[in-house]
Protein backbone atom coordinates (compact mmCIF):
# COMPACT_ATOMS: atom_id res chain seq x y z
CA UNK A 1 0.00 0.00 0.00
CA UNK A 2 1.38 3.75 -0.67
CA UNK A 3 0.74 6.52 2.18
CA UNK A 4 1.45 10.08 1.17
CA UNK A 5 2.31 11.88 3.80
CA UNK A 6 3.39 15.87 3.34
CA UNK A 7 3.86 15.29 -0.79
CA UNK A 8 5.89 12.34 0.25
CA UNK A 9 5.00 8.71 -1.23
CA UNK A 10 5.67 5.91 1.14
CA UNK A 11 5.18 2.38 0.24
CA UNK A 12 4.08 -0.18 3.23
CA UNK A 13 4.59 -3.97 3.13
CA UNK A 14 1.49 -5.36 4.71
CA UNK A 15 1.31 -9.08 3.44
CA UNK A 16 2.08 -10.86 1.22
CA UNK A 17 -0.77 -11.91 -1.03
CA UNK A 18 -4.39 -10.37 -2.06
CA UNK A 19 -5.92 -12.36 0.22
CA UNK A 20 -4.00 -11.85 3.22
CA UNK A 21 -4.94 -7.73 2.35
CA UNK A 22 -8.82 -8.78 3.04
CA UNK A 23 -8.15 -8.99 6.72
CA UNK A 24 -5.80 -5.93 7.05
CA UNK A 25 -7.71 -3.87 9.10
CA UNK A 26 -7.37 0.34 8.80
CA UNK A 27 -5.81 0.24 12.49
CA UNK A 28 -3.14 -2.56 11.40
CA UNK A 29 -1.86 0.29 8.38
CA UNK A 30 -2.30 3.43 10.84
CA UNK A 31 0.15 1.73 13.42
CA UNK A 32 3.12 0.84 10.21
CA UNK A 33 1.95 4.60 9.59
CA UNK A 34 2.89 5.60 12.94
CA UNK A 35 6.28 4.11 12.96
CA UNK A 36 7.43 6.02 9.98
CA UNK A 37 5.58 9.80 10.52
CA UNK A 38 8.37 12.32 11.73
CA UNK A 39 5.48 14.91 13.27
CA UNK A 40 6.07 14.73 17.15
CA UNK A 41 2.51 14.74 18.03
CA UNK A 42 1.83 11.48 15.78
CA UNK A 43 4.96 10.08 15.74
CA UNK A 44 4.12 6.11 16.87
CA UNK A 45 0.15 7.01 17.80
CA UNK A 46 -2.28 5.83 14.91
CA UNK A 47 -4.94 8.63 16.94
CA UNK A 48 -2.70 11.63 15.78
CA UNK A 49 -3.86 11.48 12.11
CA UNK A 50 -6.60 10.01 10.14
CA UNK A 51 -6.48 8.10 6.75
CA UNK A 52 -8.69 8.94 3.86
CA UNK A 53 -9.19 6.75 0.53
CA UNK A 54 -10.61 8.35 -2.26
CA UNK A 55 -12.28 10.99 -0.11
CA UNK A 56 -13.97 9.11 2.92
CA UNK A 57 -12.00 9.34 5.76
CA UNK A 58 -11.32 5.19 6.83
CA UNK A 59 -12.60 3.96 10.41
CA UNK A 60 -9.42 2.21 12.41
CA UNK A 61 -12.03 -1.24 13.01
CA UNK A 62 -13.08 -1.63 9.38
CA UNK A 63 -11.13 -3.64 6.96
CA UNK A 64 -9.17 -2.15 4.20
CA UNK A 65 -11.11 -4.11 2.04
CA UNK A 66 -14.27 -2.60 2.89
CA UNK A 67 -13.03 0.24 1.36
CA UNK A 68 -12.02 -1.32 -1.74
CA UNK A 69 -8.10 -0.56 -0.65
CA UNK A 70 -5.89 -2.98 -2.74
CA UNK A 71 -2.11 -3.86 -3.68
CA UNK A 72 -0.42 -0.10 -4.45
CA UNK A 73 -3.71 1.57 -3.41
CA UNK A 74 -2.92 5.29 -2.56
CA UNK A 75 -4.13 6.32 0.80
CA UNK A 76 -3.87 10.22 2.16
CA UNK A 77 -2.55 10.82 5.63
CA UNK A 78 -3.89 13.79 7.37
CA UNK A 79 -2.43 15.11 10.68
CA UNK A 80 -5.16 16.08 13.23
CA UNK A 81 -4.90 19.90 14.45
CA UNK A 82 -3.76 20.10 17.96
CA UNK A 83 -6.83 21.88 19.94
CA UNK A 84 -10.19 23.04 18.50
CA UNK A 85 -12.11 22.22 21.74
CA UNK A 86 -12.59 18.39 20.39
CA UNK A 87 -11.19 16.76 24.12
CA UNK A 88 -7.83 15.16 22.85
CA UNK A 89 -4.89 14.21 23.99
CA UNK A 90 -3.41 17.91 23.55
CA UNK A 91 -6.02 20.07 23.88
CA UNK A 92 -5.12 22.56 26.17
CA UNK A 93 -5.85 22.18 30.14
CA UNK A 94 -4.65 25.89 31.54
CA UNK A 95 -6.58 27.71 33.53
CA UNK A 96 -6.50 30.76 30.99
CA UNK A 97 -8.79 28.60 28.24
CA UNK A 98 -11.63 29.93 27.25
CA UNK A 99 -13.09 26.89 27.71
CA UNK A 100 -12.70 26.99 31.32
CA UNK A 101 -15.76 26.78 33.84
CA UNK A 102 -15.61 30.04 35.30
CA UNK A 103 -16.45 32.17 32.22
CA UNK A 104 -16.86 35.57 34.02
CA UNK A 105 -13.17 35.61 34.59
CA UNK A 106 -12.23 34.53 31.06
CA UNK A 107 -14.24 37.43 29.82
CA UNK A 108 -12.57 39.71 32.38
CA UNK A 109 -9.30 39.04 31.09
CA UNK A 110 -10.62 39.36 27.85
CA UNK A 111 -12.22 43.05 28.81
CA UNK A 112 -8.47 43.91 30.08
CA UNK A 113 -6.80 43.01 27.09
Amino acid sequence: NVAIYQGERWFFHLCDTEEQLKSITVLQLKQKIAEKIDDPLARGRPDGFRLTFKDEVLVDNKLLSDYGIVNMSVVMVILRLVGGGGGGPHTWKGDDAMGDKDKNRSMEKLASF
